[in-house]
């Protein structure tokens, strides 16, 4: 309806009250609420997994020594290498060659690992290698590696299989 039409009927008293569509609304009062916060989002590549906390690479035996009494035996050792050959595998093949085990075997290391002469060292390989460099690393012949045993050179060189 118009305004002139509305001031018409007004008017003439057919209309007392302009119809309640065309009065003036009455104000909405909103309760001002804190919006929820939006959850963030989770990141679109999960952050690299670690074997260890960092304060524990620093001390080899408290890293891989899983029963917690001051020694490494072979089942340790080869746990954590078993850990560490997968995670120098990115393509998951159960070899590496050359290239993805060059942090741990190099030059003559690898061809001494590579039983098979395949030119890819497999994870059976890999830790039948570590394998006899525990028993180099462990010349009183009790099964376990203590700190002293681990600070040789056949240790370090051992330790080098694992980090």
């Amino acid at each position: 309806m118009s305004k002139q039409m509305l001031a018409a009927l007004m008017a003439l008293g057919a209309l007392a009250a302009p119809p309640p569509a065309l009065a003036e609304p009455a104000p909405v009062l909103l309760a001002q609420a804190t919006p929820a916060p939006m959850p963030t989002p989770p990141p679109l590549t999960p952050p690299p997994l670690t074997r260890r906390p960092e304060e524990l690479q620093a001390d080899p035996m408290r890293a891989y020594d899983i029963d917690k009494d001051g020694t490494l035996d072979l089942a340790e050792v080869k746990s954590a290498a078993a850990a560490r050959f997968d995670e120098l595998n990115p393509d998951q093949d159960d070899t590496l060659d050359e290239r993805e085990a060059a942090p741990v075997l190099q030059g003559e290391a690898f061809r001494t690992a590579n039983a098979s002469r395949t030119g890819k060292v497999t994870k059976a390989e890999y830790l039948a290698y570590v394998e006899r460099m525990f028993l180099q690393a462990n010349p009183d012949k009790d099964g376990t590696l203590d700190r002293a045993e681990m600070a040789s050179p056949a240790g370090q060189a051992l330790l080098r299989l694992l980090r």
